[in-house]
């Protein structure tokens, strides 16, 4: 209640003109409502009404001794966070909690346009009250979440949405399958995501990664393939969020060149090892080197078979055995 007092003691002020600052304070109030108790709630309802008594010459003179209802809590919360957009209106945050409010009071149309209309904001303010999330995946997670919860949304939510958007969505809409075990239809929406915006690395990243997983290797190394060139493209990871960004910079590269070295396909092996190993954090490079020296290993010996015809025989049973006995991890 005290955090409330003091959020609006600062909206009062005169000084207070900063429309980013003034939106969260909104934001925090209507936050706090939220987490109190529903006797605390009730009470603040009734501050609210003295408050309008006082400022708007007695016209609510009889709603303070009127019973305070659910929908009058739930109004209350709800014209904080819309007034938080209206306060700060070219900033994402504000509007990202106020969706979260309608998804959870199952208002999920106002939450989907709510989120959309974030989208419309472009210009990023570096400022410390704007978040990372809201900037990234943050809305189109929110978004993948309302089609889960609302699936009579689905057939039509495409619709007014540009190829990038959808693809965002998707893409979350598939995290989302994965949490929950449900990968055949994971499978479908990565499938759909990437055909939608082939420029992305991470929906076939985790199609190889799951079949990897689940030792379908050529399958995996299917998937691999398909994104060998973009792996190699230095600047793919422009089109990533930070969230994903070490999927470009050393994972994809990493699965990729095991899958590879099971199928004994040691020329991708080794460029994609090469590849992860660039930027692979401290933990993983120690074994991606080793992958890296084994695939040179396997190259040169199976170099040396093929140029000497005299001891082929022997050299391919060596190379076979040498692959056999090692593989990579």
């Amino acid at each position: 209640m005290k955090a409330i007092t003091t959020f609006k003691r600062y909206l009062s002020l005169k000084t207070a003109k900063w429309s980013a600052e003034r939106g969260a304070a909104c934001t925090y109030i209507a936050e706090s409502i939220w987490r109190l108790t529903p006797e605390e709630q009730v009470s603040l309802v009734r501050q609210e009404r003295q408050e309008r008594r006082e400022t708007d010459d007695d016209q609510h003179h009889d709603d303070n001794d009127e019973e305070v209802t659910s929908e009058d809590i739930m109004s209350l919360i709800e014209s904080w966070f819309v007034r938080g957009t209206q306060e700060a209106e070219k900033y994402r945050d504000p509007y990202l909690a106020l969706a979260n409010w309608y998804t959870v009071q199952n208002e999920f149309d106002l939450g989907w346009e709510t989120l959309i209309s974030s989208l419309y904001i472009t210009e990023k303010d570096p400022i410390y009250l704007v978040t990372e999330r809201a900037w990234s995946f943050g809305p189109y997670q929110d978004l993948a979440k309302i089609l889960l919860k609302n699936q009579t949304t689905t057939p039509v939510w495409k619709s007014n949405l540009n190829a990038e958007t959808q693809y965002q969505i998707l893409y979350q809409l598939g995290l989302h399958y994965i949490e929950q075990n449900r990968w055949s239809e994971a499978q479908e929406i990565f499938l759909e995501a990437w055909n939608l915006a082939p420029y992305h690395l991470e929906p076939l990243y985790r199609l190889m990664e799951h079949y990897y997983f689940t030792q379908s290797s050529r399958v995996a190394y299917m998937f691999g393939l398909q994104g060998r060139e973009l792996m190699l493209f230095e600047e793919a990871s422009m089109y990533s969020f930070w969230s994903d960004d070490e999927i470009y910079k050393y994972k994809f590269g990493d699965v990729f060149s095991v899958v590879a070295g099971f199928l004994r396909d040691f020329e991708n092996g080794k460029m994609a090892a090469e590849r992860a190993l660039k930027n692979a954090p401290l933990a993983e490079r120690e074994r991606i080197a080793s992958n890296l020296q084994l695939f040179e290993t396997l190259l040169k010996e199976s170099s040396s078979s093929s140029s000497s015809s005299s001891s082929s025989s022997s050299s391919s049973s060596s190379s076979s055995s040498s692959s056999s006995s090692s593989s990579p991890e």
